[in-house]
């Protein structure tokens, strides 16, 4: 056991559950984390928030920031339900840093979807320059996706875009009627073309779709259905951009082989590519309320994603390596037993254990 740093158990001295090292609210409801993202050297990290209520409802996007990964600062709500088509809320989605080939400049473009299930939106910063990138507008535009008329049971929660050798950009939504994920294709981020379905095993809306390569040239396959399933497979694209590319499991599919990320609550977890530190991070959603407390939910502690050097058809994860930044005090405790039935009272105490 190793107790952390004393400055974050002060942070908030009359909620001993609020948990400091992992992103949440102040106060209210969160879920699924949207968007996550390196940029101007800052990781940014969006996630669905209810305004008003430490219970779901009225979607919004809340939006944090830190330099390290471990100590998150709280900036102002950056998406609220406030066009017509952002009907019923701002539901998931994802960040895509695209290059303004009229400015040269880098630009993140969050996409979401809406709780009606009816389009997919983009949005901008609205001061590329801002390093806090606190202001956030959607495009006139907009919707830059319709859902296709043959999806009526879901359509939600577009993946991070990315660019095939041929130089389109690619895009997987969430699709109901046994459909998975529905594949888009676009030349220039705006006008984007439905192509068919990319990939479906099993059962279920497949929610909180994630698509990302590993350092074996395998990808990893992510769908949301009652836990977060993962495969690994072999991608293809198709040259046809009226057509989708192709995901081949190498060994077990989505739904296979409890093949999960974790277990319990953990669930419509994100990707993304951290520049900085050459790996992927995977945030996930923790969802619990604390009797007493004015929050529910937070974002689990990030960790690497990587193949498993044993077995290129599995994952590993792990902790990020920051987490050690944060640990002072070692406790150890030996030759403990402790029968059945009975208890240990561990001579270290605190609000903020790693155990």
């Amino acid at each position: 056991m190793r107790v952390l740093s004393g400055f974050a158990a002060a942070a908030c001295a009359t909620d001993y559950f609020y948990t400091h090292f992992h992103p949440q609210p102040l106060k209210n409801w969160l879920n699924d984390p949207n968007g996550p993202m390196y940029f101007n050297g800052f990781y940014h990290l969006f996630f669905q928030y209810n305004p008003n209520d430490y219970k779901w409802g009225d979607m919004h996007w809340y939006h944090m920031r830190s330099a390290d990964l471990l100590h998150w600062e709280h900036l102002p709500v950056a998406l609220a339900p406030d066009q017509p088509y952002d009907c019923g809320g701002i539901f998931s989605g994802s960040a895509t840093i695209v290059r303004n080939t009229t400015t040269g400049e880098d630009v993140p473009i969050l996409q979401y979807s809406v709780a009606c299930g009816k389009a997919v939106i983009n949005a901008v910063p609205a001061d590329v320059t801002d390093p806090k990138l606190v202001e956030w507008v959607k495009p006139g535009y907009n919707p830059i996706i319709n859902v296709p008329k043959e999806i009526t049971g879901g359509f939600r929660d577009p993946t991070t875009a990315w660019k095939g050798s041929d130089g389109v950009w690619r895009l997987l939504v969430g699709c109901g009627n046994n459909v998975g994920t529905c594949q888009y294709k676009s030349k220039d981020f705006l006008a984007w073309t439905y192509v068919g379905q990319f990939h479906y095993h099993g059962t279920g809306m497949w929610e909180c779709p994630d698509f990302y390569p590993l350092e074996s040239g395998k990808y990893v396959l992510k769908a949301s259905d009652s836990g977060d399933w993962w495969a690994v497979g072999e991608y293809k694209e198709n040259a046809d951009p009226s057509k989708p590319d192709s995901f081949v499991p190498s060994a077990a599919d989505v739904h296979d082989n409890d093949q999960k990320y974790d277990f319990g609550t953990f669930y419509a977890s994100k990707t993304f590519r951290d520049p900085k530190g050459n790996r992927h991070i995977l945030f996930g959603w923790a969802n619990y309320h604390c009797d007493d407390t004015n929050w529910a939910g937070i974002q689990t502690f990030p960790r690497t994603v990587a193949s498993d050097p044993e077995d290129d058809t599995r994952i590993v994860t792990n902790p990020i390596v920051e987490i050690e930044k944060l640990r002072n005090t070692t406790v150890q405790e030996a030759n403990v037993t402790v029968a059945p039935g009975a208890s240990y009272t561990l001579k270290q105490g605190g609000n903020q254990l790693d155990l």
